[in-house]
């Protein structure tokens, strides 16, 4: 059930709750400690689990024999370090770990900023020697309340740099979101992308939070909202991504069995929904259980189970580069572009051509909202393009002399939607007539361009431009540039899904959400469902 041209992903493992039975016996031996058990079989049955537990917490509780051999920040570095032997063993191409310096630190009394510097040890260590691919998510456990957050959340921010994002998991009842707004917003002024644990234990209102609140652009978990029809469609169009964790959730009871996990619908829906291991240590399971054993056993048909496998790619928490690269690397390192995008219909694989748009209408964060709304588009990256200097930054850019200007790259399906149609739509968004102007936004950077990447396009775009100019739609003369694409740089990671992520700031709500209605308006049919 594996496709294996596509990267295998974990976005979701909580790296405490992923101790081997081995380590926990040698540490135990080393330092003295009190265990259950002294061989790995008879140990198993005090730390896997093998029939529902009563609840999330009754679950995390199993936690207490990984934890408590996390004596000293060496036993730290170990776990951390195994972490990613265990993942490179299982053939993961990428992997997100997770983990909560305090709720790590807190059985031995540790102190958690060296937690914080021996797991980031382990992991990077890992990560050289099996040369895997890793970020690193910290955890913010609202079990210990909103001020240990504080203390908590201030041990991570001095390895910001070493760091991809913040997650909120624990007491998902008894502290809820709002409670640490706060938190997460310092999180993300540093540029961090936010996860949350929700719809668990709570209701959809607290995947509500996360989003609104938190900001999340990711929900672990997510089981319960599909109680809120409202919720689903709101995170199908701000593409929220769904970290799924199938035998997590049977056996902490938020589902009673696979077949009634909401996933398959959630797939159904269009939601970027992923397969994920949880707390693999615990649960006794690995990636490919969840891909061979429980996605079947919840009724997810072949074409689903890869979709998941493709979604977990789209919503990692890595540049587009990055993400370029790893797609790239396990297809054998054919180009990029033109691509083959796996195509479902009816539970089977088939191949589609993608072909390649550039365009360049003001503000990126605007028509990147807008475009990958589209049916027939796949992808959508925010990019520099038009200019002399290589890899800009968004800085440089933003002087008005590097002579980029803000573009969007569009893989799209022209069986779906045409280059035409795309160019009828990106006139009907921006003004064309104002040179080197969008509204408020002045500079070289925000002229209206399209780069084009065959003959064709460049005919195309003569054409549609002739057109308007005929039909008069625009009172004053069109200026847009047409050019040969030549280079393309994509933007940095906090630019990317702009509108997804801060849906509700000022500035998203006045220049792009009016955009989105616009769309919704006049070109419904031509939505994704």
């Amino acid at each position: 059930m594996i496709d294996r041209s596509i990267p295998l992903i974990d976005l979701h493992r909580h790296l405490d709750g992923n101790v081997r039975l081995e380590t926990i016996l040698d540490l135990g031996r080393r330092h003295g400690l009190s265990l259950p058990a002294w061989d790995v079989e008879s140990l198993r049955r005090h730390t896997q689990i093998t029939e529902p537990q009563p609840g999330v917490m009754a679950f995390i509780a199993r936690f207490q024999w990984m934890t408590g051999v996390m004596v000293d920040p060496d036993a730290c570095r170990r776990i951390a370090y195994e972490n990613v032997e265990d993942a490179r063993r299982e053939e993961i191409d990428y992997i997100e770990l997770r983990f909560s310096p305090w709720f790590m630190a807190e059985p031995h009394r540790l102190d958690p900023a060296d937690v914080v510097e021996a797991v980031l040890d382990g992991v990077s260590a890992g990560a050289r020697d099996f040369g895997m691919r890793v970020n690193i998510i910290g955890i913010l456990s609202r079990t210990y309340g909103p001020e240990i957050a504080w203390r908590e959340l201030e041990v991570l921010m001095r390895h910001r740099d070493r760091i991809v994002a913040l997650d909120l998991a624990g007491d998902e009842v008894r502290r809820p979101a709002p409670l640490f707004a706060g938190h997460f917003r310092r999180a993300r002024d540093a540029g961090w992308q936010v996860t949350v644990h929700a719809g668990e234990a709570a209701g959809p209102e607290s995947v509500w939070q996360s989003i609104r609140e938190l900001g999340a652009t990711r929900i672990g978990h997510a089981v319960r909202a599909a109680e809120d029809p409202a919720l689903l469609d709101y995170m199908h169009e701000h593409r929220i991504g769904i970290e799924a964790n199938l035998t997590s959730n049977v056996q902490t009871s938020t589902v009673p069995d696979y077949a009634s996990h909401p996933l398959r619908s959630f797939l159904e829906r269009g939601l970027l929904a992923t397969l994920n291991t949880d707390d693999p240590g615990i649960s006794g399971i690995d990636l490919a259980h969840e891909y061979r054993v429980a996605a079947p056993a919840a009724g997810l048909a072949p074409g689903q189970i890869r979709q998941a496998q493709r979604n977990a790619l789209e919503i990692a928490f890595l540049s587009p580069r990055e993400r370029d690269a790893l797609a790239r690397a396990r297809r054998g390192d054919r180009p990029p572009a033109p691509s083959l995008t796996p195509c479902i219909r009816e539970g089977v694989m088939e191949q589609r051509q993608t072909e390649t748009a550039t365009l360049a209408g003001g503000c990126f964060w605007c028509m990147e909202a807008v475009f990958e709304r589209l049916d027939g588009v796949e992808r959508v990256v925010s990019g520099y393009a038009g200019g002399s200097i290589p890899d800009p930054a968004y800085q440089q850019v933003c002087t008005g002399t590097t002579g980029h200007a803000e573009v969007i790259q569009i893989d799209f399906d022209p069986k779906v939607v045409s280059y035409r149609e795309l160019l009828e739509i990106f006139f009907a968004f921006h003004d064309p007539t104002t040179p080197d102007r969008q509204g408020p936004d002045v500079g070289t950077q925000y002229r209206s361009a399209i780069f084009c990447h065959s003959p064709e396009q460049k005919t195309v775009a003569g054409q549609v431009i002739a057109e308007l100019t005929r039909a008069r739609v625009w009172g004053e003369p069109i200026v847009t540039e047409v050019a040969a694409f030549e280079a393309w740089y994509p933007a940095e990671r906090h630019h990317q899904g702009y509108y997804r992520q801060n849906a509700g700031q000022p500035y998203c709500q006045a220049m792009i959400a009016p955009k989105l209605a616009k769309l919704r308006k006049q070109y419904l049919s031509r939505l994704k469902r």
